[in-house]
């Protein structure tokens, strides 16, 4: 297994696009493939995710912040494969995901 990090302490020089990019590459060739969006902006899972599909799907329950959350608080977690998301095939932007 092979890991890739993509870092940069300054903004605005592409790490997202990058990672979004090389990502999709891998999966095209049939790599496995797990991008984790650790940005507050999620600009990462909106690169594979509709705003819309996010608010009804993911945002109430499925992401990082939710699970740190109950960590910190001592609370009963899940495993983190439950927040694992895999994107439909095709653009995010078009009906469904054609």
């Amino acid at each position: 297994m092979a890991v890739v990090s993509v870092i940069n302490y300054k903004g605005g020089v592409g790490k997202t696009t990058l990672t979004a990019n090389i990502g999709a590459e891998l999966a095209n060739r049939g790599r496995t493939v797990l991008l984790i969006d650790l940005d507050p902006q999620s600009s990462l899972t909106f690169s594979f995710s509709r705003i819309d599909q996010w608010e009804r799907e993911l945002e109430a329950d499925r992401t990082i912040l939710t699970w740190l959350s109950a960590f910190i608080r001592g609370r009963t977690i899940e495993p983190l494969y439950k927040y694992v998301v895999t994107p439909r095939a095709g653009r995010p932007g078009s009906p469904r995901g054609a």
